[in-house]
């Protein structure tokens, strides 16, 4: 009986893959005194920046500052990438990562001195993370707190505190020159989300939708009343009030998110009752 190699079958297993190999290289050539040109080549840095080393914009990513950063990073990808990924698909996917590394490269290079140097997957996971926390707002995840309370948070409060916090990172510590953490990489990483974001959706949409999208209330199912229509007898109509309404165009425009992104085979009993209702309802 044969067993069938493992293979990289999401886009997720290959970043990690290719994060712990290149870590692993790293490792190699510092042990043997070789780090600094290592990091000359492929960190970001304004000198080789100048003289000609573009891939740095990207390659800055795959170099980390000790296991315990490399770590922190793996984690966030395996377990915030696959569920995003899952959502948008490997493409999708592969291109965020790729735009977040060079947004978060631009935006460091906007506020940082030239004898600095950046290394870290941190702006592409930050991007993960504030995509997953736009697509599923509402969805309630389990997180432990300090690594030992556990607590239950929707998405959508998670990116307001990551983003303030990022904000006073930026203004308070990195622009001080006070701390270690480049928090205008992860803002770059965050507008890579947030434009990945705008563009998936449909443009007549964003208009109205997106400025309540993130602190907007849970939205519930509305509820329906049924009345005898004298004209019809035996038959019902339904009546709703204009906030019922409201949040039942909310809830329709989800499910044609969801329709665009993987088909109206993805749809689920009650999503399909809910185009059903809304058919009669959103024509008056």
């Amino acid at each position: 009986m044969k067993s069938e190699p493992y293979r990289l079958k999401t886009c997720t297993d290959i970043v990690l893959f290719v994060l712990i190999a290149t870590f692993l290289v790293q490792a190699i050539f510092e042990l043997f005194s070789l780090g600094y040109g290592y990091h000359k080549l492929f960190a970001l840095n304004w000198t080789q920046l100048e003289n000609g080393y573009l891939w740095q914009l990207i390659t800055y990513g795959f170099l980390h500052d000790g296991p315990l950063h490399l770590i922190f990073n793996l984690l966030g990808i395996h377990f915030v990438g696959r569920a995003l990924e899952a959502i948008i698909g490997f493409e999708k996917y592969l291109k965020l990562i790729l735009t977040s590394l060079l947004s978060g490269a631009i935006m460091w290079m906007v506020v940082s001195e030239h004898n600095n140097g950046l290394i870290g997957f941190s702006a592409a996971v930050i991007a993960i993370l504030t995509l997953y926390c736009l697509k599923r707002p509402h969805t309630k995840v389990n997180l432990l707190l300090f690594f030992i309370v556990p607590i239950s948070i929707r998405p959508q409060f998670i990116l307001i505190g990551l983003l303030v916090l990022e904000l006073y990172g930026l203004l308070f510590t990195e622009l001080n020159t006070n701390g270690g953490i480049a928090h205008s990489a992860h803002l770059g990483g965050m507008i890579a989300a947030f434009i990945t974001h705008l563009i998936s959706r449909d443009s007549s949409k964003l208009k109205i939708q997106f400025p309540k999208f993130i602190f907007s209330k849970q939205v519930k199912e509305p509820r329906f009343t049924q009345t005898p229509n004298s004209a019809n007898k035996g038959k019902f109509k339904y009546k709703v009030n204009l906030a019922e309404t409201k949040n039942l165009q909310r809830q329709v425009d989800e499910i044609l998110d969801k329709i665009n992104e993987k088909g109206f085979g993805a749809l689920d009993e009650k999503e399909k009752n809910i185009l059903e209702k809304a058919k009669g309802i959103l024509k008056k």
